[in-house]
């Protein structure tokens, strides 16, 4: 111990006194000998201290070197010591007076020749006393002595050199250890400099649970720094919980506490709360277990972060989706409220406005009255947009699935809008593509909608020229038929800056355009909305003054059960001619045409027409057929067809007169007459029809009377006497006389004295609603006979439907109720209709 802490005090090499040196050699006994140790001290960080307490500070360790003196005077004078000579190697300041380090094993006898060699070991005093008996020197005569001497000097010299290349080793190591140790501080700065700086909490601990690592951030979140306690403790000490904010965290579940185990956990959620963080904090935390160079454990690593705000914010997202949903559900039964309550008086507005309709009226009046119903109409398609809206704003678009005619539902929507087209003096024409299959499989209900609002915007905003709808097939994958579809108008147009923002709810084109043309701005909303439901995309090409153009598709499922076939193969090679000022109609027409193979020739005029049949009759070559446009400039249709039909040489042309308005055929000049915008399936069976029968077809009668059902008996209970008024006048319209009933209570009574064929029942009355009446009635009936229960409501939301057939009824007609929709309602329960 003394020669190191010489060594370390003094910062030279230091040599010990005397030590017996014990070796082990491989399959022989322990040997021992004579040896001393040189120590040389090894400092850390710069130059070597000059200082007795800085080197005791910055000591490292020591190079050491154990020296045997027997081995060493062996090999430098084996060839001597059995000559008589002998030689002691002494410590002179050894603690108990000198101490002898070596002397050659049986002593020279009589010496006669001594000398003694001091030499300087570091920190000590070495002297070599040599001796030649006087028997070997007189017998032997010899330079060994002298030879002797000169081993003992050399000797001294190894011992000198040696040191001096100890020592010279111990700087190069010393110096060696100084930069690994700069380049290990160096390293352990930047990594701690980056655990401080590290957003997340950083806690390292070893095997026996003690920290060695715990950065400011783990500090600063849990409001504790490192602490001498044990793993068991750290629950109570850093005031841990599950994530519930009440649980005490059991010390085996703490993820660190698991890493010390071996367990690795990840995003383990827990609740920090003590007297330096009263509010508590949540923490996510993943640890992972730590090992030696060995694979022994060593400890474990938990990294975690403060996910409070996180937590609180994803709380407050729900507080927020709650509320929302709690301001839907009160904007649900608003809009519900609001429906009812703007529907009953439009009930009776547009109810008694259509029995007036029906009675006999002087101009003036039937105007008066035409206004009336279509102020109503208007006010029900605002209500009916805004209703629709907010629907569809939930994300309640619910979709049918069945069989339709393509070509019929378009033209059903251009049906519907073309008196106001005609108003206008505008042309309505639509065109399939013959690609386009005529049936398929969707919502034929959704598609009409979608085209009334592109079709009546296009009406709307379009003063001359016309609308015209075409229809294309694209690709699509295997299973599905993707159609696209063009509403092309002639109208204002749209200037570009406002285009990409109309399809946005409430959004029209100017300020000035809900004056001048009313409107919500919602109808293209929904319509886009309805037609992403539907699988398509809707887009837009328009400039100011030369109309808009709305590009859509929507992706429908081949039919399940085939239509009626139609085959064009009895009208290949017909040649037709056929007239329409409107160049529009005449490319849907020609393409039309010539998709059943017919052979056409188009004109603009009525003159051009008449040129051309004569041209035809002179060449021996008449055309089969002529249609003709109603109206025209200069001369309309009506003219031209009576002229054809005086000329002996053209009269036999069967003629097809195509109008925008119920033309008459009074003196049967057309062998039929067909509403704008024609459907191509209603052209070519009035063209097969036509060529069929070479008579000209007698003009159309009216409509039939409408249905009566006088042999039905019906009960009508609303609470509203004006409805109730309404209703027995629209149900005597259709023959019945109703029984009335103003409350649930008078509507049960009636119902257990007489057999009803139908009732209507409305939703919402006093004391007991129409639900709770169905529900009484279904418990009445049990297995017997059930009475086909109507609900005539004003309810008309997303849902109310479904709630009527939930409750018992077994149809549903939304108030206003059209005498169309009564008649249509009392036909699906008639006992009588045809099965």
């Amino acid at each position: 111990r003394a020669v190191f802490d010489r060594a370390c005090d003094t910062g030279e090499p230091a040599v010990s006194g005397r030590i017996d040196l014990v070796q082990a050699v491989s399959g022989a006994a322990q040997t021992s000998s004579s040896g001393f140790l040189i120590a040389l001290p090894i400092y850390s960080r710069g130059p070597r201290p000059t200082d007795e307490r800085a080197r005791r500070e910055r000591l490292t360790g020591y190079v050491v070197g154990a020296l045997s003196l027997d081995r060493l005077v062996d090999r430098a004078l084996k060839d001597q010591m059995d000559r008589g000579i002998s030689l002691t190697v002494v410590d002179e300041d050894a603690p108990g007076g000198e101490d002898v380090l070596y002397a050659t094993p049986g002593p020279a006898a009589g010496a006669s020749l001594t000398a003694s060699l001091p030499f300087h070991m570091p920190g000590r005093h070495w002297r070599a006393d040599y001796s030649l008996a006087t028997s070997a020197y007189a017998h032997r005569r010899s330079p060994a002595p002298w030879l002797t001497l000169i081993g003992v000097m050399l000797f001294a010299l190894v011992l000198t050199v040696f040191l001096l290349l100890v020592t010279g080793h111990a700087e190069t190591v010393e110096a060696e250890v100084r930069d690994r140790t700069f380049e290990i501080d160096r390293q352990k700065t930047l990594l701690r400099s980056i655990i401080d700086t590290m957003g997340e909490g950083v806690v390292v601990a070893d095997a026996a649970g003690k920290f060695l690592v715990f950065n400011a951030a783990a500090e600063k979140i849990v409001g504790i720094g490192a602490t001498e306690t044990q793993p068991a403790e750290w629950t109570d000490r850093y005031g841990v919980f599950r994530a519930d904010a009440a649980t005490t965290l059991p010390p085996a579940e703490n993820p660190l506490a698991r890493a010390i185990r071996g367990e690795a956990s990840d995003d383990v959620e827990l609740f920090i709360r003590n007297p330096n963080v009263p509010e508590g904090v949540y923490l996510s935390v993943t640890s992972r277990p730590l090992a030696a160079a060995d694979g022994t454990p060593a400890g474990g690593v938990a990294v975690f972060r403060d996910i409070t705000s996180k937590l609180r914010a994803s709380d407050e997202l729900r507080r927020a989706k709650a509320a929302a949903e709690t301001a839907a559900e009160a904007k649900a039964a608003f809009l519900a409220n609001m429906s009812h309550e703007i529907r009953t008086p439009m009930n009776a507005v547009v109810g008694m406005a259509g029995l007036l309709q029906g009675t006999r009226l002087d101009d003036e009046q039937s105007d008066y009255v035409g206004t009336l119903r279509s102020a109503a109409d208007g006010l029900l398609a605002i209500v009916n947009d805004i209703l629709d809206f907010s629907r569809y704003e939930a994300g309640k678009v619910p979709l049918e699935e069945t069989d339709f005619n393509l070509q019929a539902t378009v033209h059903d929507a251009l049906r519907i809008l073309g008196p106001q087209a005609e108003a206008k003096a505008l042309d309505l024409a639509f065109f399939f593509d013959p690609g386009v299959p005529s049936r398929l499989r969707g919502d034929p209900g959704r598609l009409r909608q979608v085209f009334l609002n592109l079709i009546g915007n296009s009406v709307k905003f379009t003063d001359r020229g016309g609308v015209a709808v075409e229809a294309r097939l694209r690709e699509a994958p295997a299973g599905k038929v993707d159609v696209e579809f063009r509403v092309r108008d002639t109208g204002i147009g749209i200037p570009l800056e406002v285009q990409p923002s109309l399809f946005t709810p409430f959004t029209q084109a100017e300020t000035s355009t809900t004056r001048r043309f009313g409107g919500t701005g919602l109808g293209l909303a929904i319509s886009r909305k309805l037609i992403e439901a539907m699988g398509g995309e809707i887009a837009l090409k328009s400039r100011p003054g030369e109309g808009t153009e709305f590009i859509f598709n929507m992706v429908f499922t081949h039919a399940q059960s085939p239509g009626p076939r139609v085959s064009p193969a009895n009208l290949r090679g017909l040649r037709v001619l056929f007239v329409d000022d409107n160049p529009v109609n005449r490319l849907i027409l020609s393409k039309q045409l010539s998709s059943w193979d017919v052979q056409s020739t188009g004109t603009a005029s009525a003159e051009e027409c008449w040129t051309r049949l004569q041209e035809a009759a002179a060449s021996g070559h008449p055309f089969g057929l002529v249609i003709l446009d109603h109206h025209m400039p200069q001369e309309d249709g009506l003219t031209l067809a009576r002229r054809i039909k005086a000329d002996p040489a053209l009269a036999a042309i069967p003629l097809l007169l195509l109008s925008s308005s119920a033309a008459g055929n009074p003196d049967r000049t057309f062998a039929a007459t067909l509403l704008k915008p024609v459907n191509p399936s209603d052209l070519f069976n009035a063209v097969v029809a036509t060529l069929g029968s070479p008579e000209p077809a007698p003009a159309a009668e009216p409509v039939a009377a409408a249905r009566t059902f006088e042999h039905l008996k019906v009960l009508l209970v609303d609470d509203n006497e004006v409805n109730i008024k309404v209703g027995r006048l629209q149900l005597a319209r259709l023959g019945v006389a109703p029984d009335t009933a103003s409350d649930v209570e008078q509507a049960l009574e009636r119902m257990s004295k007489s057999a009803y064929d139908v009732v209507f029942l409305d939703c919402q009355m006093p004391v007991m609603d129409g639900f709770q009446a169905a529900r009484a009635q279904r418990a009445r009936e049990s297995s017997g006979r059930r009475t086909p229960l109507v609900a005539m409501t004003a309810n008309a939301l997303a849902g109310d439907r479904e709630a009527c057939l939930a409750a018992g009824m077994d149809d549903y007609v939304a108030k206003p109720v059209t005498l169309d929709a009564l008649a249509a309602a009392l036909a699906r329960w008639d006992p009588r209709r045809p099965v």
